[in-house]
């Protein structure tokens, strides 16, 4: 009588291994360290230093260089730490001078330059990684940009956590340029764009909504609730779902991206796993919740990762059975992370 039971959570067992592929970068917010772990095994392979307060990381088109945003605590950061990924090390430190606390993180496509907000100089910095010049600097005046994300068509957009809405960055004859700022909402944050560049989705985390924006012409075309602080947002591959991390709820919605309502119920972390009460923490005002913030989903996947800063976990989520497969385990307070194939 148990061998079908045996058999079928062998068979699950087996895809869950077979779907867990390549490596994830976890920045450990609380301890200025990233972990990179191996997901077929779940095991971290090597801890890396960086910067105090890493927040945001983002890989180079090749999988070889990450870049890591060093944001600070009590004393703002100003640089970004380089990792070569090929040979599991911090290689070297690019140092900002006066753009403190440098937060979202965007790679461009020629594997050169990354772009990177810098919140208390109210600008966005296009870097090149190489040497670490500051090739362009692009005010954003609106205060606290904190998100970064791109369209296919080259247009960039800076989300406003302290304005409440969105910077479009677009290409000119003179160089990038700053669009008219567009409010969506108090606390705006997350940003989602889908592979077309058709809808750009935004988490307004103390409204607790979502805004749905036309990116070509910056026209808002819904508002969403999202209860419980809405913090990250991250388009499936696919290009059908939203996945929203709603750190004060401590759960992940879905939301259908086609007719723009949530679908079905969220993963409650919350219901599993309990936030850690250990010294140091950086967050320390969303009480009991694991508080769900940075989202992975690997390209062709059916596995999404989700970081439980307050429970020092990440979560595996299976997206057909919107279930936790895994916990894996990194550093102290999760947040930010990036995958990359490995080599």
């Amino acid at each position: 009588m148990l061998i079908v039971p045996l058999l079928l959570a062998a068979a699950a067992a087996q895809e869950t291994v077979e779907e867990s592929i390549g490596r994830l970068i976890v920045l450990n917010k609380a301890e200025a360290s990233a972990s990179l772990l191996e997901l077929s095994t779940g095991e971290e392979r090597v801890r890396l230093p960086v910067g105090v307060g890493p927040h945001e990381v983002a890989v180079s088109p090749d999988g070889r260089w990450a870049v890591v945003a060093n944001y600070g605590t009590q004393v703002p950061g100003s640089s970004l730490t380089v990792l070569d990924l090929l040979e599991e090390r911090a290689a070297r430190t690019i140092e900002l001078g006066a753009a403190a606390r440098p937060h979202g993180l965007l790679y461009e496509p020629d594997g050169e330059h990354v772009w990177v907000t810098a919140e208390q100089r109210k600008s966005l910095l296009r870097v090149r990684v190489s040497d670490g010049v500051t090739v362009q600097e692009i005010a954003t005046p609106q205060p606290i940009g904190h998100m970064v994300t791109r369209a296919p068509y080259d247009h960039i957009f800076v989300s406003h956590i302290g304005g409440g809405g969105i910077t479009p960055v677009r290409p000119t004859s003179d160089g990038w340029k700053a669009g008219a700022f567009l409010p969506t909402g108090g606390g705006a944050e997350g940003l989602a764009m889908d592979g077309r560049g058709d809808a750009l989705w935004v988490g307004n985390r103390a409204d607790d909504t979502l805004t749905v924006i036309n990116p070509s012409n910056m026209k808002i075309l819904a508002t969403l609730p999202a209860e419980g602080f809405p913090i990250r947002l991250q388009f499936t591959t696919d290009g059908y779902t939203v996945l929203v991390s709603c750190a004060q709820a401590g759960v992940l919605r879905f939301y259908n991206a086609r007719n723009m309502q949530e679908d079905g119920p969220p993963v409650d972390f919350g219901a599993q796993v309990k936030a850690g009460r250990t010294e140091g923490r950086l967050l320390d005002e969303f009480g009991d919740s694991p508080t769900p913030i940075g989202i992975v989903h690997p390209t062709g996947s059916r596995r999404a990762y989700v970081a439980l800063a307050n429970a020092d976990r990440i979560a595996e989520v299976d997206l057909g059975s919107r279930t936790v497969l895994r916990w894996l385990k990194a550093g102290k307070e999760p947040d930010g992370m990036a995958w990359y194939p490995g080599f």
